[in-house]
């Protein structure tokens, strides 16, 4: 019995850590992948500009939105779920909810060319301390 508790223990534990780095990898690789998207619109102050796009371009652009929403419910998930990991994770400097709502923002604003666009990007990249450069 005390080998199999001893056996879990540490899958236990570091499963969730493991999760969050990789859930943190996964979105530094996908700010790469679609660092490049094309909006459809370009913000101007409180005036936007529409944007036409070609097909294979409109879709890249939900995927992006699409898949910067998922990372960002993933990391909420971990910040609300996770009672142990999320608070040691805070401790090294990481905030989930953060991280989490800026995502989400980011999933947002991807489509229009301008500050929001910008914002929520370098916000990503600092609370996670990569460069997508």
């Amino acid at each position: 019995m005390a080998r199999l508790s001893g056996g879990c223990s540490p899958n236990f534990f570091g499963r969730p850590f493991r999760q969050f780095f990789d859930l943190r990898r996964e979105v530094n690789s996908n700010l790469v992948r679609f660092g490049n998207v094309k909006a459809r619109s370009q913000a101007n102050g409180d005036h936007r500009t529409l944007i036409e796009l070609a097909r294979p371009d409109e879709e890249r652009l939900m995927e992006a939105q699409a898949t910067f929403r998922r990372l960002g419910g993933e990391m909420r998930a971990f910040a609300v779920a996770e009672y142990f990991a999320s608070p040691v994770v805070t401790w090294f400097g990481f905030d989930p909810d953060e991280i989490a709502k800026a995502l989400i923002g980011y999933s947002n604003n991807i489509d229009t060319y301008g500050e929001g666009r910008n914002l929520f990007h370098k916000q990503i990249e600092k609370l996670l301390r990569i460069s997508s450069d």
